[in-house]
């Protein structure tokens, strides 16, 4: 069964699939920028901002917060995602943009520092495309409030004097996902710097907010392609 291997050096985390078949990944977010290198066949994703596709030689370039559901990977479809800090690229939807040749095959830190160059030019690359996309590194107030608090739909509809109903149809139109499943993301993203940082995963289960491991295992294996103990074993690899 394919999934993603996960490695990091300092501030920047690898994660190349292993293993073959299909790879489904439901709809999600990262607090980091991710750049999905193409090397063969192709990628897409579906969000928001509607469908982006790209083939190998390119990148398909993913702003941190914004929610992104992956098509799914035929045979010959494989990629590189590199995480990198959310500042590197503000944009408030993806764009595919070219890479240099053989980037994927760069150690970490110098892949980094190449693909930092590319998303530095990127509004030189897109400019005659479409418009500069207006800049947002940051969730929406509406999905900073969700994610930073336990509190219900009711609760939060009264703090933006907005309906239950409105409240729904809002975060549906800003993120592309129900209250719901984009707090469950955060959960996960929370989870996952602690397991970066050498946590366990039971500890990590509780610590960000999953009644136990076996529920933070179902819920990070659909989003993020692997189970937390493997993501934790594989993070210190190549550090």
């Amino acid at each position: 069964m394919r999934q993603w291997r996960y490695s990091s050096v300092g501030d920047v985390e690898v994660a190349r699939t292993i293993g073959a078949g299909p790879l489904l990944i439901g709809a999600h977010f990262h607090d980091a920028v991710q750049v999905t290198v193409v090397t063969s066949g192709r990628r897409a994703f579906g969000g928001p901002a509607g469908p982006v596709e790209a083939e190998a030689g390119h990148a398909i370039v993913i702003p941190a917060y914004l929610a992104h559901a992956a098509a799914p990977m035929a045979a010959g479809d494989d990629s590189v995602n590199v995480y990198l800090p959310a500042g590197v690229f503000e944009g408030a939807a993806p764009v595919v943009v070219p890479v240099p040749p053989g980037v994927e095959r760069l150690p970490p830190p110098g892949m980094a520092a190449a693909l930092r160059a590319v998303l530095a030019a990127v509004p030189a690359v897109v400019s005659a495309l479409a418009p500069v996309p207006s800049r947002r590194a940051r969730p929406t107030a509406l999905a900073a409030a969700v994610m930073g608090t336990d509190a219900d739909l009711r609760t939060l509809a009264a703090r933006f004097t907005l309906s239950r109903e409105a409240v729904i149809r809002r975060f549906a139109r800003e993120t592309g996902m129900t209250p719901h499943a984009f707090r469950v993301v955060a959960r996960l993203n929370v989870a996952r710097r602690l397991l970066r940082a050498g946590m366990a995963p039971a500890e990590a289960a509780a610590r960000s907010g999953f009644a136990d491991q076996s529920h933070l295992g179902r819920q990070f294996r659909a989003v993020f392609g692997t189970t937390p103990g493997r993501y934790r074993t594989f993070v210190p690899d190549s550090r």
